[in-house]
């Protein structure tokens, strides 16, 4: 009977058909579009339409129903947003151009806003503690800032563990840190967790298991100068920083000036470097090697920048430079560390 009565308010909370999905009305007028096409669309690669309405005079009224309350993709003709709907009686305010400024009567979109301005205003807080340029701008700073947003991430996710949006927040924040990623997991409500917000969170987590820290670095393959395939897999006896870079990436070139340096203090200190090129044009980074006079091992991802094979799927590398730190075992120490940090980090493992 407890069962039957705890459903009905799930029910009314959410709003039910006799299917059990998640119903919902969402109203909105949209300036500067007189005619058109609103629809609810799956928030992945698929992109699937889930719900339409025409818009009509600038205003619309899409009624739908879902399979249950999460990440979905709001499209008004050409433009789209993601938003979070858990609530039956929506309003979207949109600002010229379809640019959606508030969605009321969804409690995961304003759980999700409190979390941008709380996030925000922490930040700044911050950021006002570093006065001199010097330190606005170095990778310590932004290192200790990605630190203070992560502890008050998981305050605020502690704090609002049953709302689809501290699973978004978590996906969003996580990146490719299975470590950050598992704490916020582990502080979602059950609830939260077997919906698809909450399995898409696990489901990337167990991607990026495989190269959480202190676990073994994968294989990786390569090509050579030459142009002969090789596979890197001995990772052992030496401390290692795998740099991942392009030739058409700035921030990389301007990375591998500060790795230079450090290879010329820790060299003959046990730390070996290698630089691994994820262009897709062989002779684009044939001529960036040639420039950069590497004196160290440097080769190509035999994939080049493909996300879906290879070591950037195994990685989840969405952007560069990404450098990995390896213990003298072979296992992950650090990832996505860069100058000072990296330097700190490598001199603490030397002790």
């Amino acid at each position: 009977m407890r069962l039957v009565i705890i459903a009905i308010l799930l029910c009314c909370a959410w709003g039910c058909s006799e299917a059990g999905g998640y119903c919902f009305t969402m109203k909105g007028r949209v300036p500067g579009m007189k005619y058109g096409t609103v629809f609810i669309r799956t928030n992945d690669s698929e992109s699937r339409v889930l719900a339409s309405a025409d818009l009509d005079n600038y205003e619309f009224i899409l009624k739908g129903e879902l399979e249950e309350p999460g990440c979905y993709v709001l499209q008004v003709n050409d433009k789209k947003m993601t938003v979070l709907l858990d609530g039956q009686e929506l309003v979207a305010e949109f600002l010229e151009g379809a640019h959606l400024k508030n969605l009321k009567g969804s409690p995961a979109q304003d759980c999700f806003k409190k979390y941008e301005m709380e996030m925000g205003k922490k930040v700044s807080e911050m950021s006002g503690k570093n006065v001199d340029v010097e330190n606005i701008f170095s990778f310590a700073a932004e290192d200790e800032l990605q630190q203070l947003r992560f502890k008050e991430t998981c305050i605020f996710i502690e704090k609002n563990p049953d709302n689809i949006a501290s699973a978004h927040i978590a996906l969003t924040e996580m990146k490719n840190d299975y470590d950050k990623g598992i704490k916020m997991y582990e502080l979602l409500s059950e609830r939260v967790k077997r919906l698809e917000i909450g399995k898409a969170l696990k489901r990337k987590l167990e991607q990026v298991e495989s190269v959480a820290n202190g676990k073994k670095f994968p294989e990786i393959e390569v090509c050579s100068i030459a142009g002969d395939s090789l596979t890197l897999k001995d990772w052992s006896g030496s401390v290692y920083v795998i740099d991942f870079w392009a030739s058409w990436c700035g921030p990389c070139r301007a990375e591998l000036q500060y790795l230079k340096k450090l290879y010329k203090e820790l060299e003959g200190k046990g730390v070996k470097f290698v630089s691994v090129s994820l262009d897709n044009s062989p002779k684009a980074w044939a001529r960036a090697n040639a420039e950069e006079k590497l004196e160290w091992l440097s080769v190509r991802n035999r994939y080049g920048f493909d996300l879906e094979q290879g070591i950037c799927k195994a990685l989840d590398i969405r952007s560069i430079p990404f450098i990995v730190v390896l213990d003298k075992d072979g296992t992950v120490a650090g990832k996505s560390l860069r100058q000072e940090v990296l330097r700190n980090k490598l001199l603490e493992m030397l002790k």
